[in-house]
């Protein structure tokens, strides 16, 4: 099933910020904390989108969004790029709440745009004193750099696991731990998550809200503001540090009771004086010069999908492998987008992209696809596919007639006997574990895969005698989109693996390009095939003469 809420990106000058929007009546705006996102503010608010809009934006350079162009910036650049997200909205005035990070850059909204903030709600905010901010600075957001052997990961799990524990974290004392339970491992890894996801970037929010003086600023509020301090909160204490403060700023201390949270917060945004109704989200813009992504709706959820290019080729669709996403294929749509649109799809299940309502079946995910590229307003089109996604690619050129050519990028076809073995060890599902072994655990059968075949098979028989590629930016991209969806990506595994590959290719009319790395395993699979018009090629090493290869293919085939 899909969310309970939509997801969006929309065009705001050069970049692209993505957000969350569920219900119905006032827009209500929602900034969360660093290093998340606003999947992790809006579920807990579900219960008041019967009265509101609630609308749940990435902060720039967390989650979808696009970073800023600055190199640090401050709460007072990201309340301006706030301002320029609501104008791209069509939202003109509105009750804005923040939480933690949100909660700094809420503040500096309401103090350079009061006739656009109905209200102002302070949760979780800080008001450390100096000698406070400047230890923040320098030790609560160390570098984070992935590397090839995976042992940033267990850097970044204890990490986020010791934020949970004391506050600030690095200081392991005793009256330094925080009087609640450690973060359950679902939660944690979400966390750890989407740090990954924000990169060396995760650290600029938090810096934002140390270096902001939320001191002063809270002084010369001069809209209505709600500082929330909640017993469970590791900042809750902070709060009592305010002395004088304007007539319209208060200052409203809960227990850890969500209802009682949920019941303040549904009465201040009843009450704050916003815009009654909210337009409709914004069409997704294409953009000039860089690929952008927005999303196709499905039956059962949404789909993503990359886009780039524009020029007069027939457009070309792009289908990733195993343990993949239309990231993996970024660098390969931006070079084939020269002379065509290109459109690289997350598959349903995977990344950002939801699973699939009913069914799991190779002719689902035909069905599913093929569905995207009608809504993409595709009437023809070309194909590749990459792995399993060459399976899905092939099955969809059996089934629609608006497929005119194939690229099989290292095509799987395994025997009957095979696939037995393949299904019930592939694809397994990596649930959240206490320690965080499950990153290491993901990171290793990445490595493997471009080591033996099949990952779990760690044989002498099994090697794959090919150059593998263990850059470790590569693998922390794919950790992250693998990640994103651990109980679900299997399922397209599975379906690409039950099926017989080798069944889908006879009576194929498509001009075919088949790739295939010489001395890989992988390259018997392309004999099975029997493709009446194919051309087998040696697949490039380098990106950039792999992108020469498939576009003299698609313009030179007919």
């Amino acid at each position: 099933m899909g969310s309970a809420y939509r997801r969006y990106y929309v065009t705001v000058g050069s970049r692209q910020v993505h957000y969350r929007r569920v219900g119905d009546g006032p827009p209500v705006i929602l900034l969360h904390a660093s290093p998340q996102t606003a999947d992790f503010v809006i579920p807990a608010m579900m219960s008041l989108a019967n009265e509101f809009t609630l609308i749940g934006l990435d902060t720039p350079g967390y989650g979808g969004s696009d970073r800023l162009g600055l190199p640090e910036p401050t709460a007072a650049d990201y309340a301006d790029a706030l301002a320029e997200t609501l104008d791209a909205l069509g939202i003109r005035r509105a009750p804005v709440y923040g939480t933690h990070t949100g909660a700094h850059i809420a503040m500096e909204f309401g103090l350079r745009f009061p006739e656009r903030t109905a209200a102002c709600f302070l949760d979780g905010i800080s008001f450390n004193t100096v000698d406070e901010k400047q230890e923040l600075v320098e030790q609560y957001a160390p570098a984070f750099t992935p590397v090839a052997g995976g042992g940033h990961l267990a850097w970044a799990w204890q990490h986020t696991r010791d934020q949970t524990i004391f506050y600030p974290w690095f200081r392991a004392e005793r009256d330094r731990r925080v009087n609640q339970a450690i973060g359950d491992p679902e939660y944690l890894s979400k966390v750890v998550l989407w740090k990954m996801v924000a990169g060396s970037g995760y650290r600029i929010g938090y810096r934002a809200a140390f270096t902001h003086d939320s001191l002063a600023a809270i002084k010369t509020m001069a809209v209505p503001t709600l500082v929330i301090a909640r017993a469970a909160d590791i900042l809750a204490h902070q709060a009592s540090r305010l002395g004088d403060l304007p007539q319209c700023v208060r200052i409203l201390k809960l227990p850890e009771s969500r209802e009682q949270w949920l019941v303040a917060l549904r009465e201040a945004f009843a009450t704050a004086n916003g815009d009654r109704t909210i337009p409709l989200p914004p069409e997704t813009r294409a953009m000039r010069g860089r690929q952008w992504r927005g999303y196709v709706s499905q039956r059962g959820g949404q789909r993503l999908v990359r886009c780039g290019g524009g020029a007069s080729g027939r457009p070309l669709v792009l289908l990733h492998g195993d343990m993949e996403s239309s990231a993996t294929l970024e660098d390969l749509a931006r070079g084939l987008s020269r002379d065509r649109s290109v459109y690289a799809l997350d598959i349903a299940g995977c990344a950002d992209s939801d699973p699939l309502e009913d069914g799991a079946s190779l002719a689902d995910y035909v069905r599913d696809a093929s569905g995207v590229c009608s809504a993409l307003g595709l009437t023809e089109f070309d194909v590749y596919g990459r792995g399993l996604g060459a399976t899905l690619a092939l099955a969809m050129a059996r089934s629609d007639s608006k497929v005119k050519r194939l690229v099989l990028d290292q095509p799987w076809a395994p025997s009957a006997e095979e696939r037995v073995d393949l299904l019930a060890q592939y694809a397994p599902a990596l649930s959240a574990r206490w320690d965080g072994t499950h990153f290491l655990t993901a990171w290793s059968m990445l490595r493997d895969r471009a080591l033996f075949w099949p990952w779990y098979r760690r044989t002498r028989d099994a090697i794959r005698w090919v150059e593998p590629d263990f850059d470790p930016n590569d693998l922390q991209r794919d950790l992250v989109e693998l990640l994103k969806r651990p109980q679900t990506y299997g399922d397209y595994c599975r379906a690409m693996l039950a099926s017989d590959v080798a069944g889908l290719t006879p009576g194929l009319t498509q001009s075919c390009l088949v790739l295939v790395r010489t001395g890989d395993r992988l390259a018997t699979h392309a004999d099975r095939l029997a493709l009446a018009h194919a051309e087998r090629r040696a697949r490039p090493s380098r990106p950039s003469e792999l992108v020469d290869v498939v576009a003299d293919f698609l313009r030179s085939a007919r």
